[in-house]
C-alpha cells in the first residue's frame, strides 16, 4: 500500500478512474462528466413527471425506452464506482452511497 503522498505521484488505472468519478475538480473531463450526470438526473426526473400528465406527451413505449436508457447510464456509473473504489466494503456500507 502506498502512502497518500505517493498516490499523487503514482496511481493505478483504477485509482485514476475512481478520482475521475468521485472528484469533479480532478480534471476538466471529470467536471464535464459530473455536469452530464446532473443533467441526466434532471432529465430522468422530468420524464417521471411527464408520465403522469393527463395528456401524455410521448407514447408509453418511447417513455419506457428512454427510461431504460437512463437506467442503463445510472447502472453503468454505479458499477464503475463499485469496481474502482479503493475500499469496496467501506463504500458499500456507507449509507450515503445507498441511494445509488
Amino acid at each position: 500500500e502506498l502512502s497518500p503522498m505517493l498516490r499523487l505521484v503514482h496511481r493505478s488505472k483504477m485509482e485514476t478512474a475512481w478520482e475521475f468519478l468521485d472528484d469533479p475538480d480532478s480534471s476538466r473531463g471529470a467536471w464535464w462528466a459530473c455536469l452530464f450526470q446532473k443533467l441526466i438526473v434532471c432529465i430522468a426526473l422530468l420524464f417521471s413527471c411527464l408520465q403522469v400528465t393527463k395528456e401524455p406527451l410521448m407514447e408509453p413505449l418511447n417513455f419506457a425506452l428512454w427510461e431504460t436508457a437512463l437506467d442503463i447510464l445510472f447502472l453503468s456509473e454505479f458499477l464503475a464506482r463499485i469496481i474502482c473504489t479503493p475500499l469496496r466494503r467501506t463504500y458499500v456500507l456507507d449509507p450515503l452511497n445507498w441511494a445509488d
